[in-house]
């Protein structure tokens, strides 16, 4: 299952998302590392990686296509 995360949703590194995980239930944290954002349940571990829509990704699809 593949989120959409916007940055108009106003959901920022480490923000916590209560209650949201699928498998527990758990609160839920948006991480981001090299790779990019992530979304990571406190209690039980389940990682699931959005999508995720700002001016930095679409510069860097437009630098991709270019190419």
């Amino acid at each position: 299952m593949r989120e959409i995360v916007t940055a108009q949703s106003a959901l920022r590194e480490n923000s916590v998302l209560f209650k949201s995980c699928i498998r527990c239930s758990g609160d839920r944290q948006i991480r981001r590392d090299f790779e990019g954002f992530y979304i990571s349940c406190l209690a039980c571990g389940h990682i699931s990686y959005p999508e995720v829509h700002t001016e930095e990704v679409a510069r860097l699809l437009e630098w991709k296509t270019a190419s």
